[in-house]
């Protein structure tokens, strides 16, 4: 959580989501964008993380865009849900667009 907090912007809603899930609003940026700037915090974490013995971390992330994805949080969070629910099946850290978006950009 604090890593996301660090590295994003002060425009931007970072809200833990559950249990082990975030939610984040990027303000004024589209899906490919969006892909974009995860995949960058995909490489910090990784890198942050990547010897340390105590604990275990991973981060798949999917992306929605307003209103192309759904016109409400919870529209939005679903395709965002389905979108992570593909990463996971290719069993590595990745970040993944919404259906909607022709073509996967992951990890």
């Amino acid at each position: 959580g604090q890593i996301l907090r660090q590295k994003f912007r002060s425009e931007d809603i970072v809200a833990r989501w559950g249990g082990k899930e975030f939610f984040i609003g990027m303000y004024g940026l589209n899906r490919q964008a969006g892909v974009r700037r995860l995949q960058e915090i995909l490489e910090t974490v990784s890198e942050e993380f990547d010897n340390c013995e105590l604990v275990q971390v991973t981060f798949s992330a999917g992306v929605a865009e307003y209103p192309e994805d759904g016109t409400d949080i919870e529209s939005l969070y679903r395709a965002a849900d389905e979108a992570i629910e593909r990463g996971k099946a290719t069993g590595q850290d990745c970040v993944f667009p919404a259906q909607s978006l022709v073509g996967n950009i992951s990890q």
